[in-house]
């Protein structure tokens, strides 16, 4: 509730216009704006204040509003001086419509040291208004601000200021001098409606000194200045520099200085530039030396030109040093140049110093060789003992010469190699002879191989040498080699070494390679006869026939007889078939097999019929029984009168009579791929009249029909197979005996 009815009350006040003193307030919040002033009360110099007090509560007072003092058509003529605190931002409120000293003809001065943004036509046509200080806060002078402050002679611009309207110093026709506290001034002349005969002064240039660059000396410099003030202004004290810098270098320090007239006073703060130049100091190089390959050694200088009595120890560093001359370059002298030395206050001048390269001790060896007896001679060389930059020899004014008597075709020894004439560009030669070692050459004694057959005698045993040189054969040979073997005539077949060895010669070294004596097996050529036998015979026994035995030997001294052997058996077809031979095993043989053939013909046959048909009545069926001794099926035909017939029931066969009457009956084979066709077989059958019929009884007395096995219906039962078929279509069979 408090809280409540405070916020009230605040909100009362800001719409409510109070009094305080002699000025009027607008209260917002916490803050309070001049608004206007007490007629009766107002006196000549007006003073704003940091903040009142109304109601028992404070506020700050932050502006001065539109047309407080001053209005179009005639302001306040009581005010004379106005002085503002620091809490004053605003002159006006409005960039539309702010007059807030309008028309003030007696106001003189005015102090506003923390005013930001002077609004529209804030002190326009105040005619006597001959300064007023702006503070350091300055952002922006707004349109028609100081228009028509004709009395207006000088106007101090502070730094902030950012931003100023066409017009605002419009018609201040008295305005002689503007100074800027800063190094870019937003209000000149010709601009804002300032006039062009107006001075435009900075601070940083109203003072101006004797010099602003020196030479180090090890003292500090003591520059002396002066000034140039606009009309009116002087310093108010004598100007003094703090303490300079003595070493080189740029350097900025500030001034500080106070100006006045006759109105008001200023501080400002002036910049002072000076820059102190190096001494030269002069650096020479030592002159240094070293032998061909070394390193450089550490290279050092001497230095001149020191002031106010300091020495090296000022040196920070002495830079690089940099030479043509590397660990390869050759006996002579180069030039030692430095560069990059530093010290507090000096630069360098260099002189460049000599470094001179040596020749390096060099020992130069004949490089000791060996070569084989009949070669060429090898190229000859050295060895080197104290090369540099990993050389593998030296650079030469004069290339060396190397000799020796040894030739292709020395002898097996040892033979000096000389150099002469050397003469190396970086080096102090030291020469030592080498040997040249002549060995003996390699010389392959290889015994040749040989061949031969079981039971022949042994070849003449033979040899090879590979590597004679100089053009040399055998004659070179102090002993000839000897060749042996431990196979004889009667040796088995197989792989027998050849030995060799023994050779001598002065001028050879000698390796052996063995031979080999391969005997061979011999030929045996092994046959068969060709044979014939009938279609369901055994195979015959099959003889062999040997070619080739050696030295009286026979088929008893096979590891394994051959076999001979075919692919037929007792009922393979008639054909021909190969009979090969195979499977033999010799020690001293090699087995040629030549085959032979077995041709299988077709066999004879015969029929045996031995049935009795004597017996034979109309309406029989009799099975006839004829063999053939191939087992193949036996086929009858009948001569005569039609009056029975061949019936096949299954695999058997049944005559079939059906009539009285003699016929002939005859029974063959006609033979297939391995049997020849049989003889005929013939037998008479004297057909008689059936006895024995019987009629139907029992259940066939019934309406049924009687057939015999070829379907022929038949009135009464016969003796034979009686088929019987009854009305509701069953059929039965009866056999009558």
């Amino acid at each position: 509730m408090i809280a409540f009815c405070f916020m009230t009350s605040m909100n009362a006040m800001a719409a409510d216009v109070i009094t305080v003193g002699y000025l009027k307030y607008k209260l917002n919040g916490n803050e309070a704006t001049v608004s206007g002033y007490d007629k009766d009360n107002l006196p000549a110099d007006v003073t704003i204040p940091d903040e009142i007090t109304y109601n028992g509560l404070k506020f700050t007072v932050t502006a001065i509003g539109e047309n407080a003092f001053g209005n179009e058509f005639g302001g306040c003529s009581t005010i004379k001086t106005l002085k503002a605190s620091k809490n004053i931002k605003k002159v006006g409120t409005s960039v539309t419509e702010d007059s807030s000293f309008e028309n003030c003809k007696n106001l003189e001065t005015a102090s506003l040291p923390g005013v930001e943004y002077i609004y529209r036509k804030s002190f326009r046509g105040c005619k006597k208004l001959r300064y007023i200080e702006l503070g350091n806060n300055l952002k922006y002078i707004d349109e028609e601000a100081f228009l028509g402050c004709s009395s207006l002679e000088y106007i101090v611009i502070p730094p902030t200021l950012t931003g100023a309207y066409h017009y605002c110093f419009y018609d201040c026709s008295s305005l002689q001098t503007i100074i800027s506290l800063g190094d870019d001034c937003k209000v000149k002349p010709g601009y804002g409606g300032v006039p062009s005969s107006t001075k435009l002064y900075y601070v940083k240039d109203l003072v101006s000194w004797t010099s602003n660059s020196f030479t180090y000396t090890g003292k500090r410099p003591t520059p002396t200045c002066q000034t140039d003030l606009p009309a009116g202004f002087k310093l108010k004290q004598e100007i003094k520099l703090p303490t300079l810098e003595k070493n080189v270098g740029d350097y900025t320090v500030t001034v500080k200085a106070t100006f006045a007239n006759d109105d008001m006073s200023f501080d400002a703060d002036i910049p002072y530039t000076y820059h102190i130049t190096p001494v030269t100091l002069t650096a020479r190089v030592k002159d240094a030396q070293r032998v061909y390959g070394d390193k450089d050694p550490k290279f050092e200088s001497t230095y001149s030109g020191f002031v106010n009595g300091e020495t090296e120890s000022v040196i920070k560093s002495h830079g690089s040093y940099s030479t043509s001359a590397y660990s390869g370059s050759n006996v002579g002298t180069y030039s030692i140049r430095q560069s990059g030395a530093s010290a507090t206050n000096y630069t360098f001048k260099y002189e460049d110093g000599t470094l001179t390269v040596n020749k390096a001790p060099l020992t130069m060896t004949a490089a000791d060789k060996t070569m084989t007896y009949g070669s060429k001679v090898p190229t000859l060389n050295a060895t080197y003992t104290g090369l540099k930059n990993n050389e593998s020899q030296p650079a030469w004014n004069t290339r060396p010469e190397f000799s020796t008597k040894a030739t292709s075709t020395s002898k097996v020894g040892k033979y000096a190699i000389t150099i002469s004439g050397a003469d190396a560009k970086n080096y102090n030669l030291t020469v030592s002879n080498g040997t040249l070692t002549i060995e003996k050459a390699s010389l392959e004694i290889r015994a040749d191989n040989k061949t031969k057959q079981y039971k022949d005698s042994n070849p003449e045993l033979t040899y090879t040498c590979v590597g004679f040189v100089n053009g040399e054969n055998t004659s070179a040979l102090t002993t000839k080699p000897t060749v042996k073997t431990t196979a004889t005539t009667n040796s088995a077949a197989g792989n027998y070494p050849i030995e060799i060895s023994g050779a001598k010669s002065g001028n050879y070294a000698f390796t052996y390679k063995k031979g080999q004596l391969t005997i061979n097996k011999r030929k045996l050529t092994v046959s068969t006869d060709d044979y014939t036998r009938a279609y369901g015979e055994e195979n015959p026994t099959f003889q062999l026939h040997y070619d080739g035995f050696a030295d009286g030997e026979n088929a008893s001294v096979l590891v394994k007889k051959p076999k001979a052997t075919t692919s037929a058996t007792k009922t393979s077809n008639v054909g021909t078939y190969t009979i090969t031979i195979g499977s033999g095993v010799a020690e001293n043989y090699d087995f040629n097999y030549k085959s032979g053939k077995l041709t299988i013909e077709k066999a004879y046959q015969t029929l045996t019929w031995n049935q009795d048909l004597s017996d034979v009545k109309q309406y029989d069926q009799v099975e006839l029984t004829a063999k053939a001794s191939s087992g193949l099926d036996v086929k009858y035909t009948i001569e005569g009168d039609n009056i029975c017939s061949i019936t096949k029931i299954g695999k058997k066969q049944y005559l079939d009579c059906k009539g009285i009457g003699e016929v002939v009956i005859i029974a063959t084979q006609d033979g297939d791929r391995n049997y020849w066709q049989s003889t005929k077989v013939y037998k008479t059958v004297n057909i008689s009249s059936p006895s024995g019929i019987q009629e139907i009884k029992s259940d066939l007395d019934k309406d049924v029909r009687i057939y015999d096995v070829n379907g022929n219906r038949i009135p009464a039962l016969r003796k034979g197979i009686n088929i019987i078929k009854y009305p509701d279509g069953r059929t039965r069979k009866i056999s009558v005996k």
